[in-house]
């Protein structure tokens, strides 16, 4: 999708949270979201908020969520979209 080199993690995660998903640091090490009613979990590196998402993150996220129900790849787009506006 064309907008994954300008997504932050800040807004990433804003999306995360708002479908629900629990935010976890591992210190030294990464972080972890995880969504409780259907087992998906997103573990991306240590980040600021104001960082750009690797293209293979969004990728991996988008096909994370889509396998485990939470929501559709253009539904999630679409989130990303509003939030950034």
């Amino acid at each position: 999708m064309k907008t994954s080199n300008r997504i932050t993690y800040g807004r990433l995660e804003a999306v995360l949270k708002e479908l629900g998903f629990v935010k976890k640091v591992v210190p030294d090490t990464g972080v972890g979201y995880n969504h409780a009613p259907t087992g998906a979990l997103v573990i991306v590196r240590l980040h600021k908020p104001n960082e750009i998402v690797p293209d293979y993150v969004m990728a991996a996220t988008r096909l994370q969520l889509d396998e485990f129900g939470v929501i559709a790849p253009k539904s999630f787009e679409e989130m990303l979209q509003t939030s950034a506006a």
